[in-house]
């Protein structure tokens, strides 16, 4: 290749990018003609030293055939992630015209795709694997588990769409959750180029916030499908602003077939007030016949099995960053007032409830528009309900650049939200990485256990003063019509 081609060559991440996956390819056909039989030979005893020692206590719990399966959906795994980073390309390609983002874009969605095959699956991804079992295996997956007694499914039926993908290889479904990741990304980028030249505030703090370990860890690393069900709502907000009604209703209803959060969205989406309160009703019809054929469906299969999670998410324990978790621990007010602790989840409900009919009546007296309420109700929503999970944080985090793009002027003029919105995120970053550090902190017997019962009182105090902020914010509804509405999502 001359110097003159070469440099035309490299002017092109994307024609780089191609070069790479033709490049993975390779290695991995010549692989394959070489790993199974270093394997073969090393659980005989006869390959490497190392390798020899690490078959030499583990013939006893596998056989070979297992650990020449492990190779091959290793290998399909490498190859189904390889034709994803394609997809992603010519997304790159027909949508990013700025070089500067194309550069950042390319090798961060190769890393991201990457380590999502090489750190496998990992925590609940496990569990999602033994959920799909049984459902590939006509069985019910909304089974009660004997040695516990509750389920193990706590998610929609829509949530089994993902089971006949495990069929081809176990690592599809995450490698679906980090692309519709990667494509958000391109989508989000675009709101930092103008035509071909790009801004470079706002490249940076996109690159930024893309990158942060936050969506590396509950994807890449977890493998948590939140990011769907986010999408899902983020996906009616954007419809609704483009007049959209029955689209974004259906999207909400296939949010909640999924993972019933989205639902805490309807009234916030349905209602608005130009002077009256007026309802949507084509929204809600969308969103009511979403749900009732998604469940009718979902029945016909499982019968009534499918209401079974929808029980247990309203009475699980409190656990992590609850605030409900928090208060029924050693340091709760109450202990240091020389009360007894007492347990408070029973009412986690009636006050996420109340809290969010509270957010939905400030809201709708202050005309405020879509994005602005729905990130007001996701952050209300896990601020109060009792399970504090830190996946549960996708929602309000994959919407706050779409909100952003819509109050930039606003929230760059006012340092409160500017410091409540950064104290926050790095608030949740933080932990995420700490918890992963420490191998988790939940469950008894754990050297980091005692965080649980402290980390609930910080998490909601950023939390209500990031959410008081919001609420007091003078944000007017937009037309869904006019351009002023219209962002780099749609």
């Amino acid at each position: 290749m001359s110097p003159a081609s070469c440099s035309w060559f490299l002017r092109s991440p994307v024609k780089v990018g191609v070069f790479a996956v033709i490049m993975v390819f390779s290695m991995l056909v010549a692989a394959d003609l070489v790993v199974p039989g270093v394997i073969e030979n090393a659980y005989g005893g006869n390959g490497p030293k190392k390798l020899n020692q690490f078959f030499e206590t583990r013939r006893d719990r596998h056989s070979l055939g297992h650990y020449l399966l492990l190779w091959t959906n290793f290998r399909n795994a490498c190859t189904i992630a390889s034709a994803a980073f394609l997809a992603v390309l010519i997304i790159i390609d027909r949508c990013i015209e700025c070089r500067r983002m194309r550069w950042f874009l390319v090798p961060f969605s190769a890393a991201f795709l990457g380590m999502t095959v090489l750190w496998g699956p990992r925590q609940d991804y496990v569990a999602h694997l033994k959920i799909w079992e049984e459902t590939n295996a006509g069985r019910d997956p909304w089974w009660i588990q004997p040695d516990s007694g509750i389920v193990l499914n706590a998610y929609g039926p829509l949530f089994e769409a993902f089971a006949p993908l495990v069929r081809i290889n176990p690592l599809v479904p995450k490698i679906l959750f980090a692309t519709a990741f990667l494509i958000y990304a391109v989508f989000t980028s675009k709101s930092a180029e103008d035509h071909a030249t790009c801004d470079r505030r706002k490249f940076w703090l996109t690159g930024v916030w893309l990158a942060n370990p936050f969506f590396w860890l509950e994807i890449a690393f977890y493998g948590h499908f939140d990011i769907i069900a986010s999408l899902f709502a983020l996906g009616a907000i954007v419809a609704l602003n483009r007049s959209g009604a029955i689209l974004a209703g259906t999207l909400l209803g296939l949010g909640f077939l999924l993972k019933f959060v989205p639902i805490v969205l309807l009234p916030f989406l349905a209602f608005e007030n130009r002077g009256r309160l007026r309802s949507n009703g084509r929204l809600i019809a969308s969103f009511i016949g979403t749900m009732i054929a998604g469940m009718a469906f979902a029945w016909g299969f499982w019968g009534d099995s499918i209401f079974r999670p929808l029980s247990f998410v309203s009475t699980r324990g409190s656990s992590l960053l609850s605030v409900w978790r928090y208060l029924k621990g050693p340091h709760s007010p109450l202990v240091w007032s020389g009360f007894p602790a007492r347990d408070f989840d029973g009412f986690a409900t009636p006050a996420l409830i109340l809290a969010l009919a509270a957010i939905w009546l400030i809201l709708m007296r202050r005309r405020t528009e879509y994005a602005h309420a729905c990130l007001c109700a996701l952050l209300g929503t896990v601020l109060f309900y009792r399970v504090g999970f830190v996946q549960y944080q996708m929602f309000p985090f994959l919407i706050m650049p779409y909100w952003y793009s819509k109050h930039r002027e606003t929230v760059d003029t006012d340092r409160g939200i500017r410091f409540a919105l950064i104290a926050y995120v790095a608030w949740i970053v933080g932990f995420d990485l700490f918890d992963n550090a420490v191998g988790g902190i939940v469950g008894h017997g754990r050297a980091w256990a005692w965080v649980e019962d402290w980390s609930g009182l910080p998490n909601f105090v950023m939390g209500m003063t990031l959410l008081t902020k919001l609420l007091r914010m003078s944000t007017i509804v937009d037309e869904p019509s006019s351009s002023a509405n219209r962002s780099h999502f749609g």
